[in-house]
């Protein structure tokens, strides 16, 4: 919590304008030291960290996309808008203004990129809570299931984000 308000303050203000006490911590089941530490990385490395979405935006989002945004998804939001650039791992977490205008799918959400639209993640409920990671290797073939729930994606992409983006 700590870092997410360091991180608001010393962000360009005009950016955002929520205050320290709008922004919600993270949630256990989002794994919040991963995700903690990816937002101050993602900062240092000018990719462009974007203000928390409203959960009601997130649901409103993807039922348009017909799918029901998972309580993870919702959280995953609920810090991170999006990025504005991509990491050095040439990956971008998209805002949902991005994630709106793909069409819908019944292989999931998109949600991301690797390497300039090289392939694109997709995320796909495995239940009412969880949401899994796929990837889209633009192939013509069925999305591969990178992790099981994004809590994973979070911790794998902590200690090596190169290897869930060479998966394809």
């Amino acid at each position: 919590m700590q870092l997410i308000r360091r991180f608001l303050a010393l962000w360009a203000p005009e950016k955002s304008q929520l205050s320290p006490s709008q922004v919600q911590p993270v949630p256990d089941d989002v794994d919040a030291p991963a995700l903690e530490r990816l937002l101050a990385r993602w900062t240092r490395e000018g990719a462009e960290p974007l203000p928390p979405e409203d959960p009601a935006r997130v649901q409103q989002v993807f039922r348009a996309l017909g799918v029901e945004a998972t309580p993870d998804v919702i959280q995953m939001y609920g810090v991170i808008g999006g990025m504005d650039a991509w990491d050095n791992a040439l990956w971008m977490l998209w805002p949902l203004d991005r994630v709106a205008e793909q069409p819908p799918s019944s292989e999931g959400v998109l949600f991301s990129d690797y390497c300039l639209d090289c392939w694109q993640y997709r995320l796909r409920p495995l239940s009412a809570a969880q949401s899994a990671v796929y990837v889209d290797c633009g192939d013509g073939k069925p999305p591969v299931l990178v992790v099981p729930t994004l809590a994973d994606f979070w911790r794998r992409y902590l200690v090596d984000a190169e290897a869930l983006m060479k998966i394809c």
